[in-house]
């Protein structure tokens, strides 16, 4: 995993219930500026207009170790995204989602490939049906 957090904390009836958050980077991801600082312009004009990209920022998941297993919160980005013509919609949908991000997920940067790097085997919980009437 590409970093660690060590954080504690007590729950009642358990001590240090949340051993460590681990930071898995799932790639980088570049949006307009106007986006995370603002603008004073429509939304769809700077969306259709800027041509200004922020520096790559990663797109991290989050592995927390818990007293009782592990738990994946976010899964980050999938790498269809950037190999998939069809992954986003077409028409002016799928323009929006295009002029909205710039991904770059690399086979070593999926989610799957990070948890097998730190020797975490990825499983998937299907719960039942029952569980949720």
């Amino acid at each position: 995993m590409s970093a660690s957090i060590t954080v504690s904390r007590e729950d009642s009836g358990s001590a240090d219930a949340v051993k460590a958050v681990s930071v898995v980077s799932t790639g980088t991801v570049q949006i307009h500026p106007e986006h995370p600082f603002g603008t004073r312009k429509p939304l769809y004009w700077w969306l259709l207009t800027s041509r200004r990209w922020t520096t790559p920022r990663p797109v991290n998941a989050y592995v927390i170790e818990h007293a009782q297993g592990l738990i994946l919160f976010d899964t980050g980005q999938d790498r269809a995204s950037v190999t998939d013509d069809a992954y986003f919609p077409g028409g002016f949908t799928g323009l929006i989602y295009d002029r909205l991000a710039r991904f770059d997920v690399g086979e070593q940067d999926t989610l799957t490939a990070q948890l097998g790097a730190a020797r975490v085997r990825a499983a998937i919980w299907r719960p039942s049906p029952s569980r949720w009437m």
